[in-house]
């Protein structure tokens, strides 16, 4: 009886030596630049290193005819999926109806060198509109998973779920959009928003705008320590002075949120 005590006590330390093992096993996240940051925590706002990570992000340049904001996916259980972002288009411009030119989403990463790649498949993505609520829920019925649209298919959702689509505008300041990642390990940083002819590559974009996709250091002056230039000049507060407290810019990047 002993000696089985004895096996069991045995046993049992080395289930709960692997446990601990796995508590102190660090994940690199490259979005964010930082350690201990995998999927199962994301939704926290301080790093492991006790720097402040954004709450949401938006498009580079501000006060251009198309902007766009963009917050990370939270699923029912509260926690951040990091494969799938969404994104509030702000404003598109007048040319997106008046040439009929397809709206498409692509991922793209820099490596600490500046290298930069950009997936040349462009992001599948879906509509959501304000819930009964108050959340955003998917298109009730809509069974599509677009990787592009034009005006001709902003009627006809408008028509379809009952929303604003008398002009561009109106109807992308009444939906928001999940686009689907498939970057399970975090390694692509910036999501773009592109505006082409029907059928053209990314090489014959008309439009562009690029953001960093959250979670990544709020403070720009933290960002730029350990990130390259090429993404660097699309932090979304890289104009704001270093005076800031890691409270405030976080609170800044909470004005991105939707």
């Amino acid at each position: 009886m002993g000696t089985q005590n004895t096996w069991m006590k045995l046993g049992l330390f080395i289930v709960l030596g692997f446990l601990m093992l796995g508590c102190g096993t660090q994940n690199f996240n490259e979005k964010s630049g930082v350690a201990g940051l995998s999927s199962e925590t994301t939704t926290t706002t301080i790093s492991s290193e006790g720097k402040t990570l954004s709450a949401c992000s938006r498009d580079a340049v501000t006060g251009n005819d198309l902007e766009f904001n963009v917050a990370p996916y939270k699923e029912v259980n509260g926690m951040n999926n990091p494969n799938i972002v969404r994104v509030k288009i702000k404003s598109i411009p007048a040319i997106y109806q008046t040439q009929k030119l397809e709206l498409r989403f692509y991922k793209w990463k820099a490596s600490s060198a500046g290298d930069t790649y950009i997936e040349s498949k462009p992001l599948e993505f879906r509509f959501e509109k304000m819930g009964a609520t108050g959340t955003w829920d998917l298109i009730s019925g809509q069974d599509s998973v677009y990787s592009k649209f034009n005006i001709e298919d902003v009627k006809k959702m408008g028509t379809f779920a009952k929303i604003d689509a008398t002009s561009a505008n109106s109807f992308y300041n009444n939906v928001s959009i999940r686009v689907y990642l498939n970057d399970p390990d975090m390694i692509y940083q910036v999501i773009r928003v592109s505006l082409q002819v029907p059928g053209a590559s990314t090489a014959q974009e008309i439009r562009k705008e690029d953001a960093l996709m959250p979670p990544f250091f709020a403070d720009p002056n933290h960002y730029t320590a350990v990130k390259p230039a090429v993404l660097s000049a699309l932090h979304p507060l890289k104009s704001q002075s270093s005076s800031f407290s890691q409270a405030d810019y976080l609170n800044f990047t909470r004005d991105f949120c939707f």
